[in-house]
């Protein structure tokens, strides 16, 4: 009567292995690749698979004699189940360089936009102010006069307007000077129109494109949810090198939320959290939230140094 087939993961893999070290056929090759797709889809750490291999190897040279190949049959056993781990990881970079590609889209096409919005809606308007301009000299009285000069003030609100969704798109001062003028720029913006008191400290950074880009986003998005959300009165900025990757932390001293709520909610209040990770990741990069209610927000998120263009 045969033993019955072990059901937890260790005990399994164990049988397959001392399986194909007597027999070493296709059969025992498919099991190794099916037991490394099982431990993917369990998220079983690779360094705690290789190492429940080699302790089973241990104790199979211990209870069993040694047989002339067994060596190699085994580092085949266990070179097909990594297989399952190496395509878990080729998808992991296919998934990221298209998350790249994406974003650079994005921006370019964020680029497009917010120059046609700033040469040609501003070519447009300098039209109208010399019409407006003729109108209010040729105005009969002071009631069309009074009526060409409140066109001029709703005109220069919406002027105004274009020029802060423009640079909300792709702010200039990103290609032309660098992140930290850039992020200098957008805090004092929020400063002046939202009432926030915004701290930012960050040394000269010498960045790549597509590094600052990407933090710069970052920042924006999570300086937007503190406008909109924290109720706060102060937020602090850091950004700094270390180790040859891009440290960033953003802080408020506002009202907080549940974090796992707000999970929980994500795509129905909106993707800015989402968004945030997935440009992170996408540069092979880390980002955490902490909040609580009361206790204000940290962002905290780093990205590696790791591209040729500069910013």
């Amino acid at each position: 009567m045969s033993a019955p087939t072990p059901t937890n993961m260790l005990g399994r893999y164990s049988q397959a292995l001392q399986d194909f070290l007597l027999r070493d056929d296709e059969a025992g090759l498919l099991r190794a690749y099916e037991l490394g797709r099982e431990a993917v889809a369990r998220e079983r750490g690779l360094l705690n698979f290789v190492d429940m291999h080699r302790r089973l190897v241990e104790r199979i040279d211990a209870q069993m004699p040694a047989s002339l190949g067994r060596e190699d049959r085994s580092l085949r056993f266990l070179t097909e189940s990594l297989a399952a781990f190496a395509l878990l990881h080729m998808r992991d970079q296919e998934a990221n360089a298209a998350l790249r590609q994406m974003n650079e889209l994005l921006e370019n096409e964020a680029r497009r936009i917010a120059r046609a919005l700033h040469d040609q809606a501003a070519t447009m308007l300098a039209v109208i102010y010399l019409d407006l301009a003729d109108a209010g000299r040729e105005a009969a009285d002071s009631v069309q006069s009074e009526r060409v000069t409140r066109i001029v003030t709703h005109l220069d609100q919406l002027r105004e307007q274009l020029r802060r969704l423009s640079h909300e798109l792709h702010p200039p001062m990103l290609d032309q000077l660098g992140l930290v003028p850039a992020l200098r720029s957008l805090t004092e913006g929020l400063t002046r129109n939202a009432g926030l008191e915004i701290t930012l400290g960050a040394a000269d950074l010498n960045l790549p494109t597509t590094l600052a880009t990407v933090a710069y986003r970052v920042v924006h998005e999570a300086l937007t949810n503190v406008v909109r959300h924290a109720q706060a009165q102060h937020v602090d900025v850091r950004l700094w090198l270390r180790s040859n990757r891009l440290q960033c932390v953003v802080q408020d001293d506002g009202v907080g939320f549940d974090l796992t709520q707000r999970r929980k909610r994500a795509f129905a209040t909106g993707l800015g959290l989402i968004g945030m990770r997935e440009r992170v990741h996408a540069l092979q990069g880390r980002l955490h939230i902490w909040s609580a209610p009361g206790h204000g927000t940290i962002v905290r998120f780093s990205l590696p140094r790791s591209q040729t263009r500069r910013a």
